[in-house]
């Protein structure tokens, strides 16, 4: 529709947001992690923030967080709610 190249629009995102679309998207489920447990606490299981956040299972959370923070799920739960 718009006769633009997926490379060229892959492009353009890296030098806008000076990341891949791809960590940009897990960098803002990061966020949208903390945020929930700001507002709902820590009260849930990780199966519950994986699954708000569109994993299918709670070691893709795991992983993310540890792979973003060098943290465990309950350091960075922890880190969030102490903060």
């Amino acid at each position: 529709m718009f006769h633009i190249q997926v490379n060229q629009l892959y492009s353009w995102f890296r030098v806008l947001f000076k990341t891949t679309p791809k960590e940009y998207l897990l960098d803002k489920k990061i966020e949208e992690l903390t945020k929930i447990l700001r507002s709902e606490g820590n009260g849930h299981v990780i199966f519950y923030y994986a699954y708000k956040l569109g994993f299918e299972t709670e070691s893709g959370l795991c992983h993310l967080i540890k792979r973003k923070t060098h943290l465990t799920f309950t350091e960075f739960a922890r880190k969030v709610l102490n903060n």
